[in-house]
């Protein structure tokens, strides 16, 4: 399962490569279902963001899930960084968690 973690202030580049795994991993058709984005400002944010990261795709093509400005980059309880590191190797290589710190 391919993780990537960005951190910058290039928005443009952020953007682009959005734009790109969207592309790649999501079938156009099943978008709908499989691509979530999370906003930074809720506390459950992380916590069902990784929840979502196990579920398998719905219909083909794979799964995103998108974490913009995310605390998963900086200041995350113990807690996460523990379920974080015991979920990593069992998300479905299906899917794909992107998480970016501005």
């Amino acid at each position: 399962m391919p993780t990537y973690l960005y951190f910058g202030e290039d928005e443009f580049f952020l953007n682009h490569t959005i734009k790109q795994l969207k592309t790649h991993t999501l079938d156009q058709q099943w978008s709908n279902f499989n691509y979530t984005e999370y906003p930074p400002e809720s506390k459950e944010t992380i916590p069902q963001a990784l929840s979502d990261i196990m579920t398998p795709p719905v219909g083909s093509g794979g799964r995103l899930v998108h974490l913009p400005n995310s605390t998963l980059l900086g200041v995350c309880s113990k807690e996460i960084l523990l379920l974080l590191e015991s979920i990593l190797p069992k998300i479905p290589s299906t899917n794909t968690l992107r998480a970016v710190r501005c």
